[in-house]
């Protein structure tokens, strides 16, 4: 079970991400926490500006930070994610010099204050998992989803505790407009579309592929579907 410390460690590094310049790249404009995908790795805090991906990994107690070197993909450095990746741990806890190759860390006194005290160096992150984390977040957006996001929504119950806070982007891209024309179709127009009936559980066949569509879809249809509704109006 996570516990209240490492709930506000996790918090204290996604709010870092969002207000802070990492070796001099800007702010991260898209932060998660707590994602867990199918390869293995599940970060405690990742954070996205551009090209470049920043990992925080929340250590609560020596053993959860000893713990963490047995991972196979701490044990290879290239089949971990983040470009940049650090720690964040309460006051004194982690020692400079135990810290892995390459590593940050970000220490927190007892007013949440937070303080870089080592930075973090280069590392070729595994951007195939960043790119499962990509998708993962996209299908996790629901119908206020910010803009510049072109998505397929669907909705669903679940105990999930990942998080996700996106940046709004001034200009409105195209993908944002073509979403906006989905969400202004009346419900029915919207149901013949994607088979999907008002509380937002996939039913029935894809118009677009043709195969059963349930709340994993393929995200290939996302286009043929907006297409579709395009020609309609």
């Amino acid at each position: 079970m996570t516990s209240e410390l490492h709930k506000k460690l996790v918090e204290l590094g996604a709010k870092y991400l969002l207000n802070h310049q990492i070796c001099k790249y800007p702010k991260s404009t898209i932060v998660a926490t707590e994602i867990n995908i199918s390869c293995g790795e599940s970060p405690d805090i990742i954070g996205f500006s551009g090209y470049r991906s920043f990992l925080i990994e929340a250590k609560q107690s020596r053993q959860d930070f000893k713990k963490d070197f047995k991972k196979w993909f701490r044990k290879n450095m290239e089949c971990g994610m983040g470009d940049f990746r650090m720690y964040i741990a309460p006051k004194g806890l982690i020692k400079p010099d135990e810290l892995p190759s390459n590593w940050g860390l970000i220490e927190v006194n007892e007013k949440d204050k937070c303080r870089m005290i080592v930075k973090p160096q280069k590392t070729k992150g595994n951007k195939e998992a960043e790119m499962l984390i990509m998708a993962s977040l996209i299908k996790r957006i629901g119908q206020t989803e910010p803009k510049g996001v072109s998505i397929k929504c669907y909705l669903h119950e679940s105990k999930n505790t990942a998080t996700l806070t996106v940046t709004k982007e001034k200009q409105q891209t195209k993908q944002t407009k073509r979403f906006d024309l989905l969400k202004s179709l009346s419900v029915r127009d919207f149901a013949n579309a994607i088979a999907i009936d008002n509380v937002g559980d996939c039913r029935g066949v894809c118009p677009i592929c043709q195969r059963n569509v349930d709340d994993n879809c393929d995200d290939c249809c996302v286009n043929g579907i907006v297409e579709y509704l395009e020609q309609k109006v």
